[in-house]
């Protein structure tokens, strides 16, 4: 008996945190994982999120928490925007408004929702070259790597 009410309790608290999540909700066109469908580089797709406030904005991070992730700011004037991908990868897509920090001093990026989207190139064989290399470089440096070690026997 115990044990199922601790079932039912994490259960609601699932619920609770599921719900949290939905106010800044982001929508995007042609993102479906589930039937393989991907915004694609250099084509436009309607960013949307239903909770947004008329003078919001979307930042797109490009390869997020990497060395080489960059940001581009875009303004949604009415809760939409159309987006158009400027390199593949990992995307992550931030609604949310300008607000000042807790001091008044400085005007910060105060996000009111999150959505990470994968974003494919318009050529697959690009993607199929840079994974023959990657296993080139792999096996190849195994390969050297055994042969030096049977070699110095």
């Amino acid at each position: 008996m115990r044990s199922m009410a601790c079932g039912v309790l994490s259960l609601v608290f699932l619920l609770v945190l599921g719900l949290g999540s939905l106010p800044g909700q982001i929508s995007v066109e042609g993102f479906r994982p589930k039937e393989d469908s991907f915004p694609v580089v250099g084509k436009p797709s309607m960013v949307s999120s239903e909770k947004m406030p008329k003078a919001g904005r979307l930042r797109v991070t490009y390869r997020p928490r990497s060395a080489v992730s960059h940001v581009e700011k875009i303004d949604m004037p009415n809760g939409k925007v159309l987006w158009t991908p400027q390199a593949p990868g990992i995307v992550l897509l931030e609604v949310g408004t300008m607000a000042p920090d807790e001091d008044g001093k400085k005007v910060q990026f105060k996000s009111l929702g999150k959505k990470v989207v994968s974003v494919r190139s318009q050529s697959s064989t690009l993607g199929f070259m840079i994974m023959v290399l990657a296993g080139l470089i792999l096996f190849g440096g195994a390969s050297i790597s055994i042969r030096s070690l049977l070699s110095a026997e």
